[in-house]
């Protein structure tokens, strides 16, 4: 069965197995039947009786397993294009060139943290599966590149830090394999619209817009932890808690808890503190502050934030830091953030070469270059699942952004049948599948933009109303290389706040840099990487590389004129000066549609989300958003994997 977070009721178990629970009482009733025939055919020999007794303390084995495991886990308290090719980067990592089998116990969708964690504990337990994967590695939106000149360097296209240290499961992991990266402390310049150094904002001055926003989202999580994280049946007893709740309401009456009452981020700072960047004295500096504070951490704008699910994320609840350092580690590894689940995937996982630095995969369980394009599923269970998919080889597209489509031909197009489906898809994959089976579109010619389910997903009650609200979290990466370093390198400097603004973005359209030439990090490396957010990240995953070189190097030109007429003598900077760059498009890749999980308003837990964490038949939902504690972290994927399993 689905495992929730938070509260779990064991008498669920055996009402809706787990993946192992379920394979092993097949393998029981098999057997049972074939020990208690052969009873019967030799009356009563004991070589029977022991083969029935022991199917029978087998599965009592797994069951008691079973359960321990399922209440341990309950108790656990959160693409691109380049001058340099990344496909460097996974060189080491091809998969078996051998067929596909015909049949198998359960099919797993996508080979990120999510697939290769349950598919440990299916090989722990015995269990048949084959993990299907469209790209050529493993990692999901773990994913790295080795960018710049030279040897170069090693970059995270999706996921970078790891967040929660003592006590999480990814660091364990990161600590036995001695992960390149560090701890970052978030420190940052800030140079307002017009370029300008600006002390003011940047040391949280009395009466700055970054000390304003700061209040105003502590104050506006206060509001949701202690008035929307309420229940219906936890009423309201304090009376100034009270007094703080009916502010919400501002209509004279008593605020009173709800389940599924909810409020933006934005309104939820209006409430508490009375912020609006529009009305601020300075907007665009009062927008990258609120960006910084808030929409840094979720990619999504503001006005889509949900306020109550805000306060689920228990990442720095249930994980701590170690003493003198911060929660948050930068991966900066040659290997890759991805190495912590190919690591993982290899001690179970046949491998024809396994070494500290480098894993070649030989095992028929895994399949790359292999996409599900339809799954055919029972909502009662009896049927088996069958699986159609193809075979991909990468392609750039006109972007230059690599892309993983299905080869042409009926000979590259094959079935794969199996008791059950995992699928690890993103929630805006199976958001897109809704959507195509609403829009009427053909099966055949969503190939290459979601995979289909039969019965189609809306078959399943509220569905729709549980996946159309889900948004992700969005960021478009720049690195930029330069031919020289220009820009200053003060101590603790990891971050440039820009407020600079253009078209319909004000202070939010290059808002965060990030130093990699810094200790810690890469020094010596000239690379500087931008952060754009939301709607902003959306629209310049659209453009080229040239043009989104054209539209953000006048904004550094203008943060950092006197540096550089100092190190080239000009005041502009242009893409000579460039001497690699890289973006990635998270959004526009048919196999993600987005960089990770995000508390979207509409989505609430556990009467929406939580269908996507639970079992239909045969087809069971898993990956980070079916984790409620830790949705959208790399451990989230870790741990709903595993929860999955059991």
């Amino acid at each position: 069965m689905m495992v929730f977070f938070g509260s779990v009721l064991s008498s669920l178990v055996l009402l809706s197995p787990s993946l192992v629970l379920a394979q092993g009482i097949r393998k029981l009733n098999r057997n049972t039947k074939n020990a208690k025939s052969g009873k019967e055919r030799k009356n009563g020999s004991s070589d029977a009786v022991l083969v029935y007794k022991a199917v029978q303390s087998h599965n009592d084995d797994i069951i008691k397993n079973g359960k321990e495991a399922y209440s341990r886990q309950g108790r656990r308290s959160k693409s691109a294009s380049s001058k340099s090719d990344f496909l460097k980067s996974s060189k080491v990592f091809r998969a078996s060139k051998s067929k596909v089998p015909k049949k198998t116990s359960v099919i797993v969708g996508g080979a990120g943290w999510s697939g290769v964690s349950l598919t440990k504990i299916l090989d722990d337990a015995n269990v048949d599966f084959i993990l299907l994967e469209a790209t050529d590695d493993i990692g999901g939106r773990m994913r790295h590149s080795i960018f710049g000149a030279g040897e170069g360097y090693s970059v995270e296209l999706g996921a970078q830090w790891i967040d929660g240290i003592v006590g999480s499961p990814s660091w364990k992991i990161a600590e036995d394999v001695n992960l390149g990266g560090s701890f970052q402390k978030f420190d940052f310049s800030f140079y307002n619209e017009t370029g300008d150094r600006d002390f003011f904002e940047e040391n949280y001055e009395k009466g700055s817009e970054c000390l304003k926003a700061d209040t105003a989202s502590d104050a506006a999580y206060k509001l949701a932890l202690k008035c929307l994280k309420r229940s219906s049946d936890d009423p309201i007893v304090d009376p100034s808690v009270q007094e703080l709740c009916n502010k919400i309401n501002n209509n004279g009456e008593d605020f009173v808890p709800s389940d599924d009452y909810d409020i933006t981020e934005e309104d939820a700072w209006l409430i508490a503190k009375n912020f609006k960047t529009e009305d601020e004295p300075n907007p665009a500096n009062a927008r990258v502050c609120q960006a910084w504070c808030n929409e840094f951490s979720d990619g999504l704008s503001i006005k889509n934030i949900s306020a109550k699910m805000e306060v689920e994320d228990a990442t720095y609840y249930d994980f701590g830091k170690p003493e003198g350092k911060t929660w948050d580690y930068w991966v900066g590894d040659p290997r890759g953030f991805a190495w912590l689940p190919k690591t993982q995937a290899a001690s179970f996982l046949n491998t024809a070469l396994k070494t500290e630095n480098d894993i070649v995969f030989d095992d028929d369980r895994l399949q790359f270059h292999t996409k599900i394009t339809k799954i055919e599923w029972d909502p009662k269970g009896k049927k088996d699942v069958k699986v159609s998919m193809c075979k991909t080889k990468a392609k750039r597209n006109e972007n230059g952004q690599i892309l993983f489509p299905c080869l042409p031909g009926k000979k590259h197009h094959f079935n794969l049948e199996g008791n059950e489906f995992v699928s690890t898809f993103s929630n805006q994959v199976l958001k897109k599948s809704f959507e195509l089976e609403q829009d009427g579109v053909s099966i055949k010619a969503s190939y290459d933009v979601a995979p289909r389910f039969v019965p189609p997903l809306s078959s399943i009650d509220s569905m729709g109303d549980a996946l159309l609200p889900t948004e992700m979290g969005l960021y478009t990466k720049l690195f930029f290389q330069f031919t020289e370093k220009f820009w200053p390198s003060e101590e603790g400097q990891e971050f440039f706040l820009s407020a600079a603004s253009g078209g319909d973005y004000v202070g939010d359209f290059a808002p965060v840099w990030s130093n990699f030439d810094r200790e810690g990090q890469y020094p010596g490396s000239k690379i500087l990487m931008l952060y754009t957010l939301a709607e902003r990240a959306t629209e310049l995953a659209k453009v080229s590389d040239e043009g989104a070189m054209n539209q953000i190097l006048p904004v550094l030109s203008a943060m950092f004129r006197d540096e550089i007429v100092n190190t080239f003598g000009v005041e502009e900077l242009t893409s000579d000066h460039v001497s690699d760059f890289l973006m990635t498009r998270w959004t526009e890749d048919p196999l993600f549609y987005g960089g990770f999980e995000a508390p979207a308003f509409g989505m609430e837990w556990p009467t929406k989300t939580g269908m996507l964490a639970k079992r239909y038949g045969n087809l069971v939902f898993s990956g980070s958003y079916s984790c409620r504690r830790h949705s959208g972290y790399t451990h989230g994927a870790l741990l709903a994997g595993e929860r999955t399993a059991w």
